[in-house]
């Protein structure tokens, strides 16, 4: 609703702009989270899901982080979906991994989705990291930390 007009819309990105802040007194949890647009990359949910991402155990050498299914060459596989980023496959059918996004996927998601890349691996620096991703812009990936193999995944190997 904020795009139907011009200063609500900049109302709106002003208060963006405060995500952190907001994301403390923010409901964790709620009943759905639409991305309608760019600015939805930017809401205290992403941030929320990312900073916890320090939480999760990652007991593994080799980690397959992708958009696609899961691969057994792999000690584990971890699912990527923008704007959130990495998160754990038993984690899919939780808010806000439950999100509906669109099919085609913006730049601002894919980078957001990038940064929950690079928090992951720079939480466990000993691990090495795969990313299969679908299709995502050059500035996105060049948010991937360079130690990160990656793989589109609809390439051909």
């Amino acid at each position: 609703r904020a795009r139907g007009h011009p200063t609500m819309l900049d109302g709106y990105r002003v208060l963006l702009d405060h995500a952190g802040q907001l994301e403390r007194t923010d409901p964790v949890s709620k009943d759905a989270f639409f991305y309608t647009s760019t600015e939805s990359a930017r809401r205290p949910e992403v941030l929320r899901h990312q900073r916890r991402l320090g939480r999760f155990d990652l007991d593994a050498d080799e980690v397959l982080l992708t958009e696609g299914g899961s691969s057994d060459r792999y000690d584990e596989t971890w699912g990527v979906l923008p704007p959130f980023g990495p998160y754990p496959r038993a984690l899919a059918d939780t808010y806000p991994l439950t999100a509906e996004v669109p099919g085609r996927t913006d730049r601002a998601a894919c980078e957001a989705a990038a940064d929950g890349v690079a928090r992951l691996v720079e939480l466990h620096p000993d691990v090495s990291f795969t990313l299969v991703h679908d299709d995502w812009p050059e500035t996105a990936l060049s948010r991937v930390p360079d130690g990160v193999r990656l793989r589109d995944l609809h390439a051909r190997e």
